[in-house]
């Protein structure tokens, strides 16, 4: 029971770190990517790209002129062959999995985005970031070029009605539009210490010894429901006569939305509450459940460390098995000088829980 009860704490401390953390760079990436406008992401339609459309969502006035096709249209979507031909980034239990690279195709699925490369500065650090293997020198991800804040934003405005006709005759009309539809909002953002950016957009010669560089960031989603009144018009501009009569004019169409919130979510990773897990025999059973899983400890040093949790299991214990923790606690901290990765960050959690449990036991 109580190896069942360590396994569970293990997985709920993954996947509550990787789940912050993984959130938290998608925001960094969205906003690093961020320009100024993404209009052919979700649209096939170049004309209504034309016309004013993003992502998807036509100009309004575009409405009211008479569809003309005398065509018909075979659409191929370039960019989603080759998103499909790389799908291997998004699997982040893959070694080639490329977080950045999941975020560039889940803005711009459709499109082919010429010149795109891949970047294996960008790919291993996000990747290292959202497993917590930064490399101690951050010189070995510098060829970034990352503004000290950066904004992303975005909008989904869809509307269903009907235009009430005023007036109308075969080459102009009047009418007042009523309508209602979603509004989802998104916004987000990423500040980034100004040392920190001088090494990411460095050389890679820059120093910063002993210096605490921030990463802030955070996100804004709105949802409502937007009703909508507008007025709709078409005014004839010369005098014509034929089919061309009852199309060609100038074209008027304006809205007016009034939103009725139902959610808004915000986060903030600077405001977030930092994960601590007590000193207790719990956590340290969490930790060498994970090393042993890893075989990153010793048998014979991971049956001693049972032992001991388990002559330390209630608040009193006797002064040997107190001692025992430490003398345990000194030679997991140097096991942790010859591993690497996680396995080198565990066993020093595994060394520094033993040491605050001797801690607690003898005050």
């Amino acid at each position: 029971m109580a190896e069942s009860g360590a396994r569970r704490h293990s997985r709920k401390e993954t996947e509550a770190a990787r789940r912050w953390r993984g959130g938290f760079v998608a925001i960094l990436l969205l906003t690093s990517f961020a320009s100024s406008a993404f209009a052919q992401n979700y649209s096939f339609d170049a004309r209504r790209i034309a016309l004013g459309g993003a992502g998807g969502t036509p100009n309004i006035a575009s409405k009211l002129v008479e569809r003309q096709r005398r065509y018909r249209s075979i659409l191929i979507p370039v960019g989603l062959v080759k998103l499909l031909s790389d799908v291997r980034v998004f699997f982040p239990n893959r070694d080639d999995f490329d977080f950045s690279r999941a975020v560039e195709y889940a803005y711009s699925p459709l499109h082919q985005v010429f010149g795109r490369r891949e970047d294996m500065t960008a790919k291993s650090f996000f990747r290292d970031l959202v497993r917590a293997q930064l490399e101690p020198d951050l010189n070995s991800y510098s060829g970034f070029n990352i503004d000290p804040s950066v904004t992303a934003e975005g909008l989904v405005l869809e509307n269903w009605g009907k235009t009430f006709m005023l007036r109308s005759n075969d080459r102009s009309f009047q009418g007042i539009y009523v309508g209602a539809g979603p509004y989802i909002a998104a916004r987000a953002f990423a500040e980034f210490d100004s040392q920190l950016v001088s090494l990411l957009n460095g050389t890679g010669s820059t120093s910063v010894p002993d210096a605490s560089l921030d990463i802030g960031g955070g996100e804004t989603d709105q949802l409502a429901l937007a009703i909508t009144g507008g007025y709709r018009a078409r005014f004839p501009l010369f005098s014509q006569e034929g089919t061309a009569a009852g199309r060609n004019g100038m074209y008027v169409a304006a809205n007016l939305h009034y939103l009725q919130g139902l959610r808004l979510d915000a986060f903030n990773a600077q405001a977030q509450t930092k994960l601590s897990w007590p000193p207790t025999a719990s956590v340290a059973r969490a930790y060498l459940d994970q090393l042993t899983r890893n075989k990153a400890i010793d048998p014979a040093r991971a049956t001693a460390v049972k032992a001991a949790l388990d002559k330390t299991e209630k608040d009193k214990a006797a002064k040997p098995a107190i001692d025992q923790l430490e003398t345990l606690a000194k030679q997991i901290d140097q096991d942790a000088g010859s591993a690497t990765g996680r396995d080198a960050d565990r066993l020093k959690a595994l060394a520094a829980t033993l040491k605050g449990r001797a801690a607690r036991l003898r005050s």
